[in-house]
């Protein structure tokens, strides 16, 4: 027990004493320092204590006082408590004294070298507020690295709470106790316990291979176990390249016909129209572990404070959009490079920032890139991903199923001159890592609303970009048979507008104007729905828990003037109203806003 203490590395053991004096507060104290006197003094003892070669004289009254084991013994007949003297031969004299000195001054000294010893005598002897108190020197020595051991030995001697602390913290951060090696020593059986337990929070990856390891650890006794483990693995939330470069070309896996058929068919899955359709509209067969089914804001990027073009990243948890007015930003890492007008992206739980005009130094003025970046929950930092086929800024992004798609926006050689409106359309394919032309656009717009529902794409509105008026045309792109066709309306006028999805209905938010507009692709129609509180574009909007919450951009008054904005909307559509919800950390516009 002093090796798994001493590999503690959790920041919350730094400061901890080495020894913990624990005292306790039971009113018989007050008797104890004199009878702890005629003890050292040899006065009025009547019963020896042995253990190996050492002896200790005490008072059978203080023992049955204070300990229920020399209770039963010494007040029930038992032949021990007729006797002078006791032997205990599975307790050192070291550990024996400490209890003994405990019974009698209420006070025990507990370090990391002789709590194992004072557990396992205290839980014999029936010591009980000497193993709680063991219990909780352990309980603030948890780590990832000690807590599995520390769960077998509360088990053996019968300490719930540690138990309970130390399953709670091998589930909360699995993933470290797999990196440290110590889930290698678990059972199969025990192993699939914590696998299947929705309270788990790892990702997928991580638990496919915490299987393989466990399994290649010793696969004499183990391969017998990996049809049942692998079964474990919520295939629909691992990352489609990790899938199919990683779990599907596994050894272990192609040799197990079981696992293979599995793992084969959820990345045929990837690439079928019935799963866009589903993952688009979450309607997953099989629910995510509870620690992922918090959802998280993410506003990116964007132009704050009047013109000055941020890295910054901010997160909110959907929990905060409860407080009134929401003051519970925090930050994440920024974005690698200033970017302006790029457009931002969710993809099987990671954030994907495409194209933009750099801003800053080495930048080429007014040029527009190719740059995509990835930000992982799980890595906690930006990585470079595939580039685009062909710069741009001021498009839209928006994924389905397996893939994201980037559409239109604006391209050229570097400068206004060369700047000419694109009908091109880009998808990334996720699980091979690259990205692939799609059909263009029939018509050239700037800033549309855009969404997908059931595997289809939708762009509506947005503005000619020879005209400089509205367009009144819905381009609907089908993702299974890579086209387009056209729909024109006279509902639509919107630009710089952000379009959500709530029940399969795309709602069209503002976009110079208070209005929003519900359309419904199954019956193609569109209804009103309450106004905005104030007329904005070049605002970002997202669903959060089923309410829409809109934020920043450009707020048009009555004056009329522009201003640019900080304020927060939350729409409810169960009761069709607009509320206030606080406000940015500062104004912002041509920013991004996504749902992790």
């Amino acid at each position: 027990i002093t090796d798994i203490c001493s590999v503690s590395t959790d920041d919350s053991c730094h400061g901890c004493p080495e020894t913990f004096v624990f005292r306790s507060s039971s009113p018989a104290l007050e008797l104890l320092p004199q009878m702890n006197e005629f003890r050292l003094q040899g006065v009025l003892t009547d019963i020896s204590l042995r253990c190996g070669a050492a002896e200790f004289r005490c008072h059978r009254v203080v023992l049955a006082a204070c300990c229920p084991y020399f209770r039963a013994m010494f007040a029930h007949g038992f032949r021990e408590g007729l006797e002078d003297s006791v032997r205990l031969g599975s307790v050192s004299a070291r550990t024996l004294a400490s209890l003994l000195d405990f019974a009698y001054t209420g006070e025990v000294s507990i370090s990391e070298e002789n709590v194992g010893e004072l557990l396992q005598a205290a839980s014999m002897l029936h010591f009980r507020e000497v193993e709680g108190a063991c219990c909780s020197f352990l309980e603030r020595r948890l780590s990832p690295q000690n807590c599995l051991s520390l769960m077998a030995l509360a088990d053996t001697f019968g300490c719930p709470g540690l138990c309970a602390r130390a399953r709670a913290m091998a589930l909360s951060r699995f993933r470290e106790v797999a990196e440290s090696g110590a889930a290698l020593a678990l059972t199969g059986e025990e192993l699939a316990r914590y696998l299947e337990d929705d309270q788990l929070c790892a990702d997928e990856e991580t638990v496919f291979q915490t299987i393989v390891a466990w399994v290649r650890h010793d696969p004499g006794s183990r391969l017998q176990h990996l049809e049942r483990l692998f079964m474990k693995v919520r295939l629909e939330y691992v990352d489609p390249q990790f899938l199919a470069v990683f779990v599907a070309r596994d050894q272990l896996v192609r040799a197990s016909p079981p696992c293979r058929a599995r793992a084969d068919n959820a990345v045929a899955k990837l690439t079928s129209p019935q799963y866009h359709q589903r993952h688009n509209n979450r309607h997953n067969s099989e629910p995510p572990r509870h620690c992922f089914l918090r959802e998280h804001l993410v506003v990116l990027g964007g132009r704050a404070d009047g013109a000055r073009t941020t890295r910054s990243v901010l997160l909110l948890e959907t929990a905060m959009l409860e407080e009134r007015p929401l003051t519970s930003w925090l930050s994440l890492p920024k974005l690698p490079g200033r970017y302006r007008q790029p457009s931002a992206a969710t993809l099987h739980g990671a954030v994907y920032v495409t194209g933009g005009i750099r801003v800053g130094p080495g930048a080429s003025l007014g040029a527009p890139c190719t740059d995509v970046h990835r930000y992982s929950p799980r890595a906690a930092a930006w990585k470079p991903a595939p580039p685009l086929l062909a710069p741009r800024y001021g498009h839209q992004s928006v994924a389905v199923g397996s893939r994201l798609y980037v559409l239109g926006g604006v391209g050229g050689g570097g400068g206004a001159s060369g700047e000419a409106a694109l009908l091109s359309v880009e998808r990334y394919e996720s699980t091979e890592g690259e990205w692939r032309w799609a059909a263009p656009m029939p018509v050239a717009v700037g800033q549309p609303a855009v969404a997908a529902v059931q595997g289809r794409v939708y762009v509506i509105g947005g503005e000619e970009l020879r005209s400089k008026t509205p367009a009144r045309i819905i381009q609907i792109y089908n993702t299974e048979c890579d086209a387009w066709f056209r729909l024109e309306t006279r509902m639509v006028k919107n630009i710089s507008a952000p379009a959500v999805v709530v029940d399969d209905k795309i709602i069209v938010i503002g976009g110079y104007t208070r209005r929003v507009l519900s359309y419904d692709p199954a019956s193609n129609r569109f209804s009103r729905l309450a106004d905005l509180r104030e007329r904005r574009a070049h605002h970002a909007a997202c669903v959060l828990d089923g309410r829409v919450l809109v934020s920043g951009g450009r707020a048009i008054t009555p004056t009329p003037s522009v201003v640019d904005s900080d304020s927060l909307e939350l729409y409810d559509p169960a009761v069709d109203t607009w509320a206030p919800a606080g406000r940015l950390p500062y104004r912002l516009f041509h920013h991004s806003c996504v749902t992790l």
